[in-house]
Parts: structure tokens; C-alpha cells; sequence
């Protein structure tokens, strides 16, 4: 029984062991015969030196293709002209391009492309779609001299908090001009401005048969010069201005003597002149027409008219204001 089995066992290893021998070489043959196909890919690579080697793309080809790459593709990579790096396959004359962030990512893209022409053939695949390619960075602006020679304009045109006094005359309270003084201040944007301030005027002295009187006018107002242009050293602006206040009308040398106040209100449209002595300091002069809005009578009884107020008054105009550096 013992030399029976040994007889058996030894007749097992005479009949299974060449078809044994014959299986492992063939397995042997075809890991070698993948390989080589791979290798001869990987010889047709050229890349940056910072990029993966010919063996690390051998090996993600033949991850991808099992022993069917073909033998005659040719690859480059090239460092790309925005950011990242740019693929290209050379196949049976068609090329295929890729793109990506890194280099081993379009290592990975083109072993991809590789794998899909030896699977359905280059002529029939579509195109692999790249690897998303980083954002492109944002281009650089260079500066322009007219630019650079704007910038002080451009920070001259930042508001500037100002202050005033006016001295003029106005034709509102009477013939000829009667002296006026005001105070303003106001946000000044290189010649265009806002202002508010206060004015008042005094009429020169009516004299009637019976005695003497006078009007004054005192009033608040808001002028506003919405563009401007210059012309030479001189700032030329149009403006408009809206007054309310009072008229005071008063008896003097008379008898029974009074006074009495009325509402004053005009709208006036004119032009101004602005010199800029200094960055702060500046000297203007306006010239207006203004509508009286409200127009009333001053008379001494029993129907002595002294004083009506006009249909259109002129007024002009001189001030000398600061601008306050922010």
C-alpha cells in the first residue's frame, strides 16, 4: 500500500507537472508582454524635469490598460504659458491635448487619453476632457503716467468743509444798491458746492413829506452750484439760491412812529467766480437775479407808498472763504 501511493503520487507529478510549468510561464509571458507595451509608451514621454519619470507613466498606463497600450504614441508635456501645465498625445497623426493644474495631474490625463486609444481606437474617441485647470490669475494693470498725473486732481476732488464771509450790495430793498453782509458755510467739491448761511441787509432812508423810514431784510439761505469749469486760475460755476426771512419796515422822525415785519421769499439764479489763493484759502464774487416770491408794501398813512418790493432784484456779491484740509 505504501509503495502504491508513493507510485501514485510519483505519477501525479509526471502528469501535472509540465502543464503546471506551462501555466505559470504563459501568465510570466503576458505580465511581461503588458509591461513592454507600457515601457514602450513610457520612452516616447518627454517632461520637466520636476514632473513624474518615464517609469512612474509607464506605471499609470499600464494601470489603466492591462497590456493593451499601444506601442507607437508618443506624449510631451510642457509647462503651460498662463498656469499649469499643458498634455499632448501624438497617435496614428491625430493629437489630443490636455490641460491641467499640475504636472502629475496631466500625467494622470494623458495615461487616461492613452488608455481610451487602445481601447476603442484613436480615430473613433472622443477627446478625454482635461483635468479642471486652475483659476488664471487676474491681470496685472499697469499704471498709465496720465493716470499717475490725474491722481492729484483726483484727490483734490474729495469735499472739503469750507467757511465764509460775503460783503455786497443788493437792489431789493429800494433804488440803488443797498450794503449786505453774509456768513456761509458749506462742502465745496472742486468748484461744485452747498451752502447755507444767513444774510442781512439795511435800505438806505426813504424821505417823505412827513418824516423818514426805513427797510431791512434779514434772511436765511441755501445756494447750491451743481458743475463747474475752469477758465484760466478762475473756477466758473452756475448757481442757484433759495432765501426766506423778513422784511422790517420802521417809522423814523415820525410821529406815532411803527414798524412792521414781512415774509420774504425769492428764488435767484446767477454765476460765481472762485480764485483759490492758497489750497485753503480762496476769494469769489457772484452775480444774481432774484425773483421775489411774496411782494408787499411798506406806506406811511394815510397813503404814502415807501417802499414796494421789485419784480426782479440784483445782487452782487464778494467772499473770502477758508477750505478745511480733511
Amino acid at each position: 500500500m505504501l509503495a502504491r501511493r508513493h507510485e501514485d503520487a510519483t505519477s501525479a507529478r509526471r502528469r501535472w507537472g509540465p502543464r503546471s510549468v506551462t501555466a505559470a510561464v504563459c501568465v510570466v509571458i503576458a505580465g511581461a508582454a503588458g509591461s513592454a507595451r507600457a515601457e514602450d509608451v513610457a520612452r516616447a514621454y518627454e517632461a520637466p524635469p520636476e514632473c513624474p519619470g518615464p517609469p512612474v507613466f509607464a506605471a499609470e498606463v499600464e494601470k489603466r490598460t492591462a497590456g493593451r497600450a499601444p506601442r507607437d504614441a508618443r506624449i510631451t508635456i510642457t509647462r503651460s504659458a498662463v498656469e499649469g501645465y499643458d498634455g499632448r498625445l501624438f497617435l496614428d497623426g491625430v493629437v489630443r491635448d490636455v490641460h491641467a493644474a499640475t504636472c502629475g495631474e496631466t500625467v494622470q490625463a494623458l495615461a487616461l487619453a492613452v488608455a481610451l486609444a487602445a481601447e476603442d481606437g484613436v480615430e473613433d474617441e472622443p477627446e478625454p476632457a482635461p483635468a479642471p485647470a486652475a483659476p488664471s490669475p487676474a491681470p496685472v494693470a499697469e499704471s498709465d503716467p496720465d493716470d499717475a498725473a490725474e491722481a492729484p486732481s483726483r484727490v483734490a476732488k474729495r469735499g472739503h468743509a469750507l467757511f465764509g464771509l460775503g460783503f455786497g450790495g443788493t437792489s431789493a430793498l429800494g433804488t440803488g444798491l443797498s450794503p449786505e453782509l453774509a456768513i456761509f458755510g458749506g462742502v465745496d467739491v472742486d468748484g461744485r458746492s452747498l451752502r447755507a448761511g444767513v444774510t442781512g441787509a439795511r435800505g438806505a432812508v426813504h424821505t417823505s413829506s412827513i418824516g423818514t423810514s426805513r427797510v431791512e431784510r434779514l434772511a436765511l439761505f441755501v445756494d447750491g452750484c451743481p458743475v463747474s469749469a475752469r477758465a484760466g486760475l478762475f473756477r466758473l460755476s452756475p448757481c442757484a439760491r433759495f432765501d426766506v426771512g423778513f422784511l422790517h419796515g420802521s417809522g423814523d422822525s415820525l410821529e406815532n412812529a411803527e414798524s412792521r415785519s414781512l415774509l420774504w421769499l425769492a428764488l435767484s439764479a446767477g454765476g460765481r467766480a472762485g480764485f483759490n489763493v492758497t489750497d485753503a484759502l480762496f476769494v469769489e464774487t457772484d452775480a444774481r437775479a432774484a425773483i421775489p416770491l411774496v411782494r408787499h408794501e411798506f406806506f406811511v398813512r394815510p397813503n404814502d407808498v415807501v417802499y414796494r418790493v421789485p419784480t426782479v432784484a440784483v445782487e452782487l456779491s464778494v467772499a473770502l472763504g477758508y477750505r478745511f484740509s480733511k
